[in-house]
């Protein structure tokens, strides 16, 4: 059975093969499996800025280049759609929008991944960066997504959504939506208990992207207010295009003893370690879907303090399974981490619960269940 799947995301490639982020890599190669695989995404042949897994030639994965040109960019969605029996689209993007458009021209069946609200992410990633973009696009463009977003979602069989926000969302329209498992590269085998003890100092641990709408600069100005009442260090794990940035912050606020940029980690085994080598996670977050390094913070045991941005209130909740922080409160995030530091029994209540949730989740992985979902669909058809 031929299935194709349009890419969010990068793949890299170099003169032994294609490349992709890992924790993707695993998902990919397990539905190659179960289909005949059409991979059609943009594809790099710079470094790559994460951890990467190479694709196996043991899997039957074609991969279909998207080039920048729309033009072009159409002429390969059509190229990489037209003889699959099923499109899955990975969304947000236009080249997803675009694909949704060629599927329904073409009669082909598909169904939509949604990680994360396309409008509210699009509007941070304006707020940071505006400057390719004249006045006019930049305070219409929500509304032109907004209709794109509605009109892919409406001819797709099912949606996947990552977070409760997304789920209500799209269920409001009657659709079929369908919370999907995380995609992520652990599993149940790793369960941590959680912990009591705090290493001396104290480690704080965060994993993501390196950019503005991830709050690292909030957390900080916010680790600079607790000099003095907590002994702690802070580990960054991740890369991204505001790297330097950062790395300056960290020079200016004097925190270069407490601060640890290790980039982006290129081993399953090395971030399980660093998992479990810590001791309080921290996301201070403007805008996620329901981003997949909660669920790894949980697994492994570790107390979770974020914001209550989209889909995180729909799966964690305050004062129970994470401790919320207010959005760009830098006050706010020195105080919810010395308070986690200090209250042992909350630190507890905490991870435990959170540790319970993503527990309950992880019985079945997500690349079983997008491709049951798939089957059915085809067998149907």
């Amino acid at each position: 059975m031929n299935l194709s799947v349009i890419f969010h995301s990068w793949l890299f490639k170099d003169g032994s093969g294609y490349w992709c982020k890992d924790v993707y890599g695993i998902y990919f190669e397990k539905l190659a499996e179960r289909f005949d695989l059409n991979l059609v995404a943009t594809v790099k042949e710079d470094a790559q800025t994460f951890s990467t897994r190479k694709f196996s030639s043991d899997h039957r994965i074609v991969i279909t280049h998207l080039p920048n040109n729309p033009l072009s960019k159409m002429a390969a969605l059509w190229n990489g759609i037209r003889n699959a029996e099923f499109v899955l689209i990975f969304m947000p993007t236009y080249s997803g929008a675009f694909a949704g458009v060629v599927a329904r021209i073409s009669g082909i069946p598909y169904a939509v991944y949604h990680g994360i609200d396309w409008v509210q992410n699009t509007t941070w990633a304006r707020r940071v960066d505006s400057s390719r973009l004249g006045w006019l696009i930049e305070r219409f463009e929500p509304f032109w997504i907004r209709w794109w977003d509605m009109q892919l979602i409406r001819g797709s069989r099912f949606v996947l959504t990552a977070g409760g926000q997304l789920q209500e969302k799209y269920q409001s329209l009657g659709l079929r939506v369908i919370p999907t498992v995380p995609i992520i590269q652990f599993a149940r085998r790793d369960l941590c208990v959680p912990k009591k003890s705090l290493h001396s100092p104290i480690r704080l641990l965060y994993v993501g992207g390196l950019m503005v709408r991830k709050g690292v600069q909030d957390l900080l100005s916010a680790l600079t207010k607790l000099r003095g009442r907590l002994d702690f260090t802070l580990t960054l794990v991740g890369d991204g295009p505001d790297r330097r940035l950062i790395e300056k912050k960290v020079k200016a606020l004097g925190l270069d003893q407490q601060v640890h940029l290790a980039g982006f980690v290129a081993a399953s085994d090395e971030l399980k370690n660093i998992y479990r080598t810590h001791d309080i996670f921290v996301l201070p977050s403007y805008a996620e879907g329901f981003p997949r390094v909660l669920y790894e913070a949980a697994l492994f045991g570790l107390p979770i303090l974020t914001t209550d941005v989209n889909g995180i209130p729909y799966l964690l909740q305050d004062e129970h399974s994470a401790l919320f922080l207010r959005v760009g409160g830098i006050e706010d995030i020195a105080n919810k981490v010395g308070r986690i530091c200090e209250d042992t029994d909350l630190r507890c209540r905490i991870a435990k619960e959170a540790n319970q949730i993503v527990t309950d989740i992880l019985d079945c992985p997500a690349w079983q269940q997008h491709g049951d979902l798939i089957l059915s669909e085809m067998t149907n058809n």
